[in-house]
């Protein structure tokens, strides 16, 4: 009786282990910081999946980085911008961030706002396999030499960023890269944590929006960080579906036609 009480409490305590790991790669229980479309987008949280790590942000012209669980923000977040197959400096050494909207509890009012500067220090850079060229700009993220972008920027992002899961995302909006531009920004927000059952949250505008497959990962500057998982962001351009193609040409082809019978 006595080893199956055991037996009984050493699955319970495997089953506790297992519920808190994958509750972490959720966000439930554990610290996450997720990308998602912005304070008035339908993903907003970054929580509403699939498809996750990327969340899909769109054309990338708004998006927002959420905290939950154990998660929190002393000052600034960090945000790392990946570019397929960019090998210069895309933003020429001006900062590609538009307005910055902070919200202590979301939903809920906004609480202030945020600013942006490139940043190549901090948050665990500038010892990796990298080397800061200026402007927010590592160089090339090579996704057959690099495999974890924690090496690359000597960060503490997490090992699901990594050039496997990259790749695959590029290959859904068929896109083949073999590099990807990468760029940090640091955005100052002041303290931010998870309230009262709310999150906190940063909305950024973006004017010019980021090229097809730009990927978005951020994360916190909390000493000794509890974030253990960053569910990244995939922009997605909108493209006219194969129907509507199909009916656009009919229609074009019935304007050309009727052309000719006036004639």
């Amino acid at each position: 009786m006595m080893e199956i009480q055991k037996r009984g409490a050493s699955l319970a305590w495997m089953a506790f282990l297992f519920a808190t790991f994958f509750g972490g790669l959720g966000g439930a229980m554990a610290g996450t910081i997720n990308i998602g479309n912005g304070a008035g987008g339908s993903n907003s949280t970054g929580t509403n999946c699939p498809p996750c790590d990327p969340v899909l942000v769109g054309s990338g012209t708004n998006i927002s980085i959420e905290v939950q669980g154990s998660s929190s923000i002393d000052s600034e977040v960090l945000l790392a911008i990946l570019i397929p197959n960019n090998t210069t400096n895309l933003f020429a050494g001006a900062d590609p961030l538009g307005k910055i909207t902070l919200y202590g509890a979301f939903p809920g009012p906004s609480t202030g706002t945020g600013s942006s500067t490139f940043t190549g220090t901090g948050f665990g850079l500038g010892s990796g396999t990298a080397t800061y060229q200026g402007a927010g700009f590592w160089g090339t993220y090579n996704t057959t030499t690099n495999k974890f972008l924690n090496a690359f920027l000597d960060s503490n992002f997490n090992n699901s960023n990594n050039s496997s899961n990259f790749v695959a995302f590029e290959n859904s909006l068929g896109i083949n890269a073999a590099v990807f531009g990468v760029y940090t920004i640091a955005i100052t927000t002041g303290p931010l944590a998870p309230n009262n059952g709310k999150v906190g949250l940063v909305d950024i505008q973006i004017p010019n929006g980021l090229p097809n497959g730009s990927i978005l990962v951020a994360l916190d500057d909390t000493p000794n960080s509890s974030t253990v998982w960053t569910n990244a962001g995939g922009v997605n351009h909108s493209a006219p579906e194969p129907t509507s193609l199909a009916l656009l040409g009919l229609g074009l082809a019935g304007l050309g036609w009727s052309r000719r019978k006036k004639a």
